[in-house]
């Protein structure tokens, strides 16, 4: 092979046996054709050989053309083709999971081989680097997870990491390249959107079971860890503890409402398991948050909340089992005597 052509040569070493050759017949519509089923027809009545010949069907030449990695002066439509592209690709591998509950965790499960290389080769071609293919991603995947859902908080974590990261080293770079306005303020956007998923779930963490549910304590630990990105990123307060200290007063203000209608009968029973969940919740919360905030905890951040509403609530009750309790003893102890009192009454 010379440096700039292919050859390429044709060869039949297929043999198909005598009745299927004799099938063929009517497909011969030449002279070369009549001269190859001839031949192979010779080859399978006489099999002295042992073996078959390989016929050379054809062969053609093939001039390489060299693609050149020139990027337009207007980058514009570039970025826009890839968005596109990105975007039809994704949505493609989210068809298996349209009808799933199943969480996306890895590229490989939405993008197969074809749409990596399809990607990779129009980044090449289109001079486009590696933050700005990241950003299609991200910004692709922020707007495909405010209708599908199905994205875990780990995978978009680190996707917007992998984003991030390629930023600053570009930066380091000093590649003084102008990025497409369009694209700038896309990913801005795309990190406003994945905020306001991130505590809109928050919002709702008591559904989650941290207790006894190790997935529900990692997604806590992943959303965090997005919000604390989005804030190194953006420079912007994501309102994380307002966010938890909200969804904690009213979960309070509701478990307060709960706690005073308690029956009188299982109340002590109730008061128990309740401050045993408590105590679970808390502590399992107070891991998460501790492995993300090293100097916070979840408790110190909503404990006045807690107070203001559970505090009278589950004091009056405690009060008013323990003066039951101290009634009840009294009444025992009432009874002992009286008991006693009899008998030595007897024994005179």
């Amino acid at each position: 092979m010379r440096s700039d052509t292919i050859y390429i040569e044709i060869w039949d070493r297929d043999p198909i046996g005598l009745s299927k050759n004799l099938q063929q017949i009517k497909k011969v519509k030449s002279l070369g054709g009549c001269w190859y089923f001839c031949k192979d027809l010779m080859e399978d009545i006489c099999t002295c050989s042992g073996g078959s010949v390989d016929d050379l069907i054809g062969k053609t030449e093939i001039e390489v053309v060299k693609i050149e990695a020139v990027r337009p002066e207007d980058n514009n439509e570039a970025l826009k083709r890839h968005l596109l592209l990105v975007k039809l690709c994704l949505e493609y591998g989210l068809k298996n999971y349209e009808s799933s509950d199943f969480s996306i965790f890895c590229w490989d499960q939405i993008l197969n081989t074809s749409a990596r290389t399809l990607l990779f080769q129009h980044g090449l071609q289109s001079n486009i680097n590696a933050f700005e293919d990241m950003a299609c991603r991200f910004i692709t995947v922020i707007h495909l997870a405010l209708d599908h859902l199905t994205f875990a908080f780990q995978f978009l974590y680190n996707v917007l990491n992998e984003t991030n990261e390629n930023l600053n080293h570009l930066q380091s770079l000093s590649d003084n390249r102008h990025f497409y306005s369009d694209l700038q303020d896309a990913y801005q956007q795309a990190l406003e959107n994945l905020r306001s998923i991130c505590t809109s779930v928050l919002s709702s963490l008591h559904t989650f079971d941290l207790t006894d549910d190790e997935a529900k304590r990692v997604e806590f630990q992943y959303i965090l860890k997005c919000l604390s990105l989005y804030e190194d990123i953006t420079k912007i307060n994501s309102d994380i503890w307002i966010t938890l200290k909200n969804e904690a007063d009213d979960w309070c203000a509701k478990k307060a409402e709960e706690i005073k209608s308690l029956q009188k009968e299982r109340r002590s029973e109730d008061i128990i398991k309740f401050l045993n969940f408590l105590r679970s919740y808390q502590k399992a919360a107070d891991g998460v948050v501790q492995s993300v905030f090293l100097d916070k905890t979840y408790t110190s951040e909503v404990y006045e909340n807690f107070e203001r509403h559970l505090w009278q609530p589950v004091r009056h009750h405690v009060n008013e089992v323990a003066t039951e309790s101290r009634t009840l003893k009294k009444g025992k102890k009432k009874k002992r005597r009286k008991e006693k009192t009899h008998w030595k009454y007897l024994d005179r």
